[in-house]
């Protein structure tokens, strides 16, 4: 099954949106973000969600977008981040990212590999998408408060680097998934980002 017709299958027609969002809020008075992904611990694993139009919580769902440029500089965005409702997660618990396959470029589907790559960045460290399918591993990026809350809402920053240089018009899709150092927690099912300029 190409990866079109997979992701198209999975998602319907969110797989190709870009959005830029507000935010929204849950009745616990904490602000969301509709840009970003939501996480929570659910059945022994970690699960992405986003939230609907009204800004309640949806699980489960695994595309997320961003756009280059967006802050003012170009190739660059510090969007979509992970966010969590107070007591979706474990406290203390500490959530990191790998990356699980080449970037994709759409030409009509993602079957693509790009010439691009796009590199993610926390804290100084660079993991940058492979050029062809594998697994790179990541890092952690962003730990859970210790209260019973456990607060949680963290960025990285993503930066296209195209082969050709400049700040090309195109659609790109990133492949991770999310893992925790929390004990009997899972790592998510592979989750997505659709970038844009």
């Amino acid at each position: 099954m190409s990866l079109h017709v997979h992701l198209k299958s999975r998602f319907g027609a969110a797989f190709g949106a870009c959005v830029i969002g507000g935010m929204g809020s849950v009745s616990s008075g904490q602000v969301l973000h509709d840009v970003d992904f939501l996480i929570r611990v659910a059945g022994g694993a970690l699960e992405t969600g986003s939230l609907d139009a009204g800004g309640a919580p949806v699980f489960p769902g695994r595309v997320r977008s961003g756009v280059f440029g967006a802050e003012g500089i170009a190739n660059f965005t510090n969007d979509p981040g992970v966010n969590a409702s107070l007591g979706a997660l474990v406290p203390g618990m500490s959530v990191g990212f790998d990356l699980v396959g080449a970037l994709r470029s759409w030409d009509g589907t993602f079957d693509v590999i790009s010439e691009d790559t796009i590199t993610v960045r926390k804290s100084g460290i660079n993991t940058v998408t492979p050029p062809v399918d594998s697994v790179v591993p990541g890092i952690v990026f962003g730990q859970a408060d210790l209260d019973d809350g456990a607060g949680f809402h963290h960025h990285v920053q993503f930066i296209l680097n195209p082969a050709m240089g400049g700040a090309p018009s195109g659609v790109w899709l990133l492949s991770w998934e999310l893992w925790t150092d929390a004990p009997g927690v899972a790592r998510t099912e592979p989750v997505y980002v659709v970038f844009a300029q």
